[in-house]
């Protein structure tokens, strides 16, 4: 228990300043790691969706896409998941960006 303490302690003094950094940066990966599980989460329901178009996942897909207004193409739930799984990475992507901050 001691070495960790040491160790916290170490990390402390090489932050210095920049201490309040660390807080920002961890909440970032903890949201972008949430993120990865969503954008990983919904590959198998599309992949589900593209094997098999008439399934219930189809009318779960759409409900989804009602209830959030969200506006596809002919109604289509490939469409409109892929739509959302392309969305999920891109704004991890930004996430990320952001996390790099200015050089």
């Amino acid at each position: 228990m001691t070495a960790l303490k040491n160790y916290i302690h170490e990390v402390s003094v090489l932050l210095g300043q920049s201490r309040a950094q660390v807080y920002r940066l961890l909440i970032l990966f903890l949201f972008s790691s949430f993120l990865d599980i969503l954008g990983i989460g919904l590959i198998a329901p599309y992949v589900t969706l593209v094997i098999n178009p008439e399934s219930e996942i189809a009318e779960g897909v759409m409900g989804l896409i009602t209830r959030f207004s969200l506006v596809i193409p002919d109604n289509n739930p490939i469409q409109g998941l892929g739509l959302i799984i392309l969305t999920v990475f891109i704004f991890k992507l930004s996430l990320q960006f952001l996390s790099i901050g200015p050089s």
